[in-house]
């Protein structure tokens, strides 16, 4: 995965983490790369789910700072999660497409594409900026819950426990509805 003049870049590694099965891709740890890793805390021991989690948080962050309601809709189903497809059905362009041609107003499979692009240009910008979010074991069983059911994150309101506390409340409650009775 070197490039000729040298490795792989870590915003050039974000290109990695929505290819083929996205999130559930079974080398996310490789395709994240050591720099993303480290710019993102991911550390060498963690497992499939951690990795996945820390992810999920990590791109949550970037989307919630954001103002676009369409995005997050397609934002997961780009890096397919909550987007109703086996983990090898087609790739981001599949997902997109399938999303587009779905009717909604506005939110052709070009639209979706475009939209998603400009998102990954801000996810770029993020790694250069000191990374704002300590990830808490809360945040991390949260996001676990979200990749074990195949839902999509809650939108601005319900942003992270560390780092954005306003809505943890909203989290927790939301998060109760995936634990056992």
């Amino acid at each position: 995965m070197a490039r000729a003049n040298g490795p792989v870049r870590p915003d050039d590694r974000v290109q990695y983490i929505h290819a083929g099965a996205g999130l559930r891709q079974d080398h996310l740890h490789e395709a994240l790369g050591v720099e993303l890793r480290r710019i993102w805390r991911v550390a060498e021991d963690e497992t499939p789910a951690e990795v996945r989690a820390i992810v999920v948080l990590r791109l949550k962050n970037v989307l919630d700072s954001m103002a676009d309601l369409r995005l997050p809709e397609i934002v997961w189903t780009a890096y397919n999660l909550g987007a109703g497809t086996a983990a090898h059905d087609g790739g981001i362009i599949h997902r997109l497409d399938r999303l587009g041609g779905a009717k909604r107003k506005g939110m052709s499979g070009p639209t979706c594409t475009r939209l998603f692009y400009g998102f990954l240009a801000t996810l770029r910008e993020s790694l250069g900026k000191e990374q704002e979010c300590v990830l808490s074991a809360e945040d991390l069983a949260l996001a676990t819950a979200w990749l074990n059911a195949d839902v999509r994150p809650p939108g601005l309101s319900a942003g992270l426990s560390a780092g954005m506390a306003v809505g943890a409340q909203r989290s927790r409650a939301w998060q109760s509805r995936f634990e056992p009775a």
